[in-house]
């Protein structure tokens, strides 16, 4: 797998892992979160279902790049990955796996003067109430760790 970050991150990093892991490959952010966060890293949130509860507390972080994972379909292939910026999140067309909570979040910030968001979309293979996260993701899951743990670092 190629790296996924291979421009410069600007300043302090959050991120945002979301989704519900009671879904299939919805969980994969809060998943991958939850890793991060077994690890040490506490500029790193689950917001699982409920990522509005985390948004102050980010806020209060004055991080200058804030990073969503999320599960998103985008028509893509099984953990395919697009970064969306948000300059640019608006004009691609997807299907979110939540209702509008992913726009609420991005203008929240927006409008508290975060300047660098980018959401890590993932393609999911499966969703459904009871599903397991299927085998691609799973397997890919430790990878995208590996690639968080040097920007979470810094």
């Amino acid at each position: 797998m190629k790296k996924l970050f291979n421009f410069k991150l600007k300043g302090k990093l959050a991120v945002l892992g979301m989704g519900n892991i009671l879904c299939g490959d919805d969980g994969i952010g809060s998943l991958l979160a939850k890793r991060l966060i077994k690890r040490g890293f506490q500029n790193v949130y689950d917001g699982s279902i409920s990522p509005e509860n985390y948004l102050i507390k980010i806020i209060r972080e004055n991080p200058k790049t804030i990073i969503i994972v999320d599960a998103i379909d985008f028509g893509g292939k099984p953990f395919e990955i697009k970064i969306l910026r948000n300059n640019n999140f608006y004009e691609n067309k997807f299907f979110l796996t939540h209702d509008s909570s992913l726009k609420f979040i991005i203008d929240f910030f927006i409008n508290h003067k975060i300047k660098n968001i980018l959401v890590l979309a993932i393609q999911p293979k499966k969703i459904g109430l009871g599903k397991t996260l299927s085998k691609e993701l799973a397997f890919k899951l430790k990878i995208l760790e590996n690639e968080f743990i040097p920007l979470l670092k810094k």
